[in-house]
C-alpha cells in the first residue's frame, strides 16, 4: 500500500469529483503553491494512484438504449485466458468482472435496443470457445458514482483500520 500525505489525499478527493479541477484551482482549496499540487499530482500518476483521466459518456444520447450484465459459465476455469482475449474484439463490451463463485464472468455490455441484445447473446458471446450458459440481466436503473469508492466518506480511515497485515 501507497502511503499519502493529507495534502495527497485532499488533492485525490477533489480529483475524484472532477478530474478536470486546474492545479491552480486545487492549490487555492488546500493553500499551497500550484508547483505542490502539479508535483503530487505527477507523483500520484507515476505511483499508478491516479491511472488516468476520461470523460463519462451518455450512452443512451448516442443510440444505445439497454445496458446488460451478462452471467457467463465456461466450460471449465482453465479456459478464462481464452475467453478474456476474445472479449475485447466485441465492440459491445464494457467490462468484464471475474469473481470466486459459480459465476465465470460478468460482461457489462451496452446494446442499441432488444433486438442487438439478442444478436449479441445468440450470434456473438455464445459462440465464443467454451461458454456453455449466459444468463442476462438488462438494467434498468443505475446509480453513478464518480469512483469505486468514495474517497471523502473517510474510506482512508477504514483502510488503516483494516490492513491485510492485521488480518
Amino acid at each position: 500500500m501507497i502511503d499519502l500525505s493529507p495534502i495527497d489525499k485532499e488533492i485525490l478527493i477533489i480529483l475524484e469529483n472532477d478530474g478536470r479541477t486546474p492545479a491552480a484551482e486545487i492549490a487555492r482549496r488546500l493553500n499551497v503553491p500550484p508547483t505542490t499540487v502539479r508535483n503530487r499530482i505527477k507523483r500520484l500518476e507515476d505511483l499508478n494512484v491516479i491511472s488516468g483521466y476520461r470523460a463519462i459518456i451518455n450512452m443512451r444520447k448516442l443510440g444505445f438504449g439497454i445496458k446488460a450484465i451478462v452471467k457467463v459459465q465456461l466450460e471449465s476455469t482453465r479456459v478464462y485466458d481464452d475467453f478474456l482475449r476474445e472479449l475485447p474484439k466485441l465492440e459491445e463490451v464494457v467490462s468484464v468482472f471475474v469473481p470466486t463463485g459459480a459465476i465465470d464472468a460478468f460482461v457489462t455490455i451496452w446494446v442499441k435496443d432488444i433486438d442487438h441484445l439478442g444478436l449479441f447473446l445468440t450470434k456473438r458471446i455464445n459462440l465464443l470457445p467454451r461458454v456453455i450458459r449466459t444468463n442476462t440481466m438488462v438494467i434498468y436503473k443505475e446509480m453513478e458514482y464518480t469512483s469505486p469508492i468514495r474517497l471523502s466518506n473517510g474510506i482512508f480511515d477504514q483502510i488503516k483500520r483494516y490492513s491485510t497485515d492485521e488480518i
